[in-house]
């Protein structure tokens, strides 16, 4: 592509962020499950010079220093989001597609402006998302022909900077390109030097990254639901049906080109690099819950289809060569077409109905926020909102066992009053203050004490169905504190409701 035709899809893909960000500047609340989670870790952040909850990953770091420069922690995070949307698609734009035909570079760049799975990514999981921007710039190195392809390798610890997921990926994707590269004369003054930084960023990465990658969340990995990722992930009703329809014909584009690729006698090394970012979505891997961890690899495999067909070589043909002149007017409609698509990519790719609740949560925190309650037990979307909103201790877990419970309240969901009549204890009835109802639906509070004691009488066989409202719907919390993120805990100050005595 020539300077003008990349200057320009610059400056489209800087309208499309910018008008992405004034879509969510729009809504009432944030979007996506744990989207105040991020706003709570970002302002405190911004207060303390640290993030409420033990969490490495640079993004809190980034919408804090927005916060502090005036922004809101809500602001913060959508320009954040809209940001990182950017930098992915500039970062393909640079390193993947300058060097495109002009038409397959407005195609693949308009793919990426408008893909629902990219989106929905970030606004889902946008620590994980971060870590896209990088995987062009691993396919560039890895794919020179000179001594450069040895710079992947800082590039891949980088990626273990900004999320755990980058190991898997990085360590597959850095043998395929050993595995390249073998034949090829090492110069070893060059390799050294790559060879230490690397070292050097691995020992920082070690030495300041105080949540990073331990045993216990390698055993995460050991898949208990025997399924692959992409298989789980097509699974889930709630998923845009748009989005499966994008990882089916991001697969389908890649098989096509695989076979042209392969009739013309053209490098197969980008397709080898694509297996290797693809192996985790397509092996089983994880936990068996919703968007669990093969899930999320799953989901980012349009973008690695995207960028591996940005690298796709070109027989240099006197026909391709031809073929590259795009007439103004076709140029005009797509872009006309891309732009034209930018209000409804937000509707399309993330949905307000996937959100949480927020209307309740709110209702329910400015029901409570005022009176004494050292610890709330809430289940995950309510536990962020509350806790953001409040800067008071909630938690979405069961609680510790050296725990004070009658210290510690629990919003409750769906559990009739005629239920918690049948099963509470006289000192825990509704006139003693220790239960009652929250305006917001089917919603109620009570004290833990009085909680426990209310699950200790509920029989599996003679109530199933209140068994089940009661232990197992995240919506009441019953799950204790999983095992891995107690090593994140271990610089925490001993206090009340301290991790460990």
């Amino acid at each position: 592509m020539q300077r003008t035709q990349l200057i320009a899809l610059t400056a489209l893909i800087c309208l499309a962020s910018f008008f992405l960000f004034w879509q969510l500047s729009h809504d009432p609340y944030l979007r996506g499950a744990d989207a105040y989670y991020y706003a709570l870790q970002a302002d405190h952040w911004a207060k303390t010079g640290r993030v409420k909850i033990p969490d490495s990953s640079p993004l809190h770091v980034i919408e804090g220093m927005c916060i502090k420069s005036g922004l809101t922690a809500e602001t913060a995070h959508r320009v954040v989001c809209s940001a990182a949307l950017l930098c992915t698609t500039l970062s393909l734009l640079f390193f993947g597609l300058k060097n495109k035909r002009p038409l397959e570079g407005l195609v693949l760049s308009g793919w990426c402006l408008l893909s629902p799975s990219l989106l929905f990514t970030a606004i889902e999981f946008p620590k994980m998302f971060v870590l896209l921007t990088l995987i062009p710039v691993w396919f560039y190195f890895a794919l020179q022909k000179s001594q450069q392809w040895y710079l992947v390798f800082p590039f891949i610890v980088l990626g273990f900077f900004m999320h755990r997921a980058a190991w898997p990926l990085g360590i597959l994707f850095g043998s395929v390109a050993v595995v390249m590269h073998l034949r090829q004369k090492i110069r070893w003054p060059l390799f050294f030097a790559i060879a230490v930084l690397s070292a050097v960023l691995l020992s920082l990465y070690f030495y300041l990254v105080k949540d990073r990658l331990t045993l216990l969340d390698l055993m995460r990995l050991l898949s208990e639901s025997y399924q692959p990722g992409l298989i789980t992930l097509f699974k889930q009703p709630a998923l845009p049906v748009i989005i499966k329809l994008e990882i089916v014909a991001a697969l389908v584009m890649v098989v096509c080109r695989s076979v042209i690729t392969a009739t013309r006698g053209q490098n197969k090394s980008q397709l080898l690099l694509l297996l290797a970012l693809a192996l985790p979505a397509i092996v089983p891997l994880g936990e068996a819950e919703v968007f669990g961890i093969g899930e999320r690899y799953a989901i980012l495999l349009p973008f690695v289809c995207m960028t591996a067909l940005s690298f796709m070589q070109h027989q240099a043909t006197r026909v391709a060569h031809s073929a590259s002149r795009v007439p103004h007017s076709a140029a005009a409609v797509l872009v006309l077409g891309i732009t034209g698509l930018f209000p409804f990519r937000l509707d399309y790719s993330h949905p307000a109905s996937l959100d949480p609740d927020f209307k309740a949560y709110e209702t329910i925190t400015r029901e409570i926020q005022g009176q004494a309650i050292p610890m709330l037990i809430a289940h995950r979307g309510l536990n962020f909102y509350y806790k953001s909103r409040t800067k008071k201790e909630s938690f979405a877990y069961e609680p510790e066992g050296h725990w004070d419970k009658k210290r510690i309240w629990r919003v409750i969901y769906k559990i009739r009053p005629e239920e918690l009549n049948s099963h509470l204890a006289d000192q825990c009835l509704w006139d003693t203050g220790l239960v009652r109802l929250l305006p917001a639906p089917d919603y109620a509070i009570i004290r833990e004490d009085c909680w426990a004691d209310f699950r200790l009488k509920i029989d599996r066989e003679n109530n199933p169905d209140l068994y089940l409202r009661v232990f197992k719907t995240y919506l009441n919390p019953s799950q204790k504190r999983p095992a891995f993120l107690y090593p994140r805990h271990q610089g925490d100050e001993q206090g009340e409701f301290s991790s460990r005595l």
